[in-house]
């Protein structure tokens, strides 16, 4: 019997001797020269990801960068989550370490905190005019990070009081 690669021998299926048919898995191997990363992420962080300039697996404080070999065509409904595999580009952890992926985007991103909920939506509030004018952040998540859609520079967005704040309130601003 041989292996179509090489590798290591991760668990032993049959016991010698055993009688088994064409096609029986006999053991579980790990091919240690091809490894990659699998990942379930949030279907909302999946643009991100495919944009993003670099990509690294983090594990116990050591950065290895990866780069996006392939997105599972399929989506786990209850955890809204979906798989992806990526390929190690430079040095390599040990197989099976445990540890996240950490990418850069492109696209601005406001703290966990900031975004405010109203009529079902997550969104901020800017001035406009000296009222408020609430904007939906459609790619928000209830305490991460929430992605930014383009704003202008001059943007004044509402810190404080936001929380009992109203699309059209009149804001005084304070500086």
């Amino acid at each position: 019997i041989t292996a179509p690669f090489a590798g290591v021998v991760l668990q032993r299926l049959v016991s010698e001797g055993e009688w088994v048919s064409a096609g029986t898995p006999l053991v579980t191997l790990l091919d240690s020269q091809r490894l990659e990363v699998s990942a379930q992420i949030e279907t909302e962080e999946v643009n991100g990801l495919r944009h993003a300039k670099s990509v690294e697996f983090v594990a116990e404080g050591d950065a290895y960068p990866v780069t996006l070999h392939a997105m599972v065509d399929k989506i786990d409904p209850k955890l809204r989550q979906r798989e992806v595999r990526l390929n190690f580009t430079g040095k390599r952890p040990l197989p099976g370490q445990v540890g996240r992926l950490e990418w850069q985007s492109d696209t601005p991103h406001l703290p966990a905190d900031l975004p405010v909920r109203r009529e079902g939506r997550l969104g901020l509030f800017v001035v406009k005019q000296g009222h408020a004018q609430f904007i939906p952040l459609p790619d928000a998540i209830e305490g991460r990070l929430a992605p930014v859609p383009a704003l202008s520079q001059e943007a004044e967005l509402v810190i404080e009081g936001r929380q009992s704040l109203h699309d059209g309130d009149v804001i005084k601003v304070v500086k």
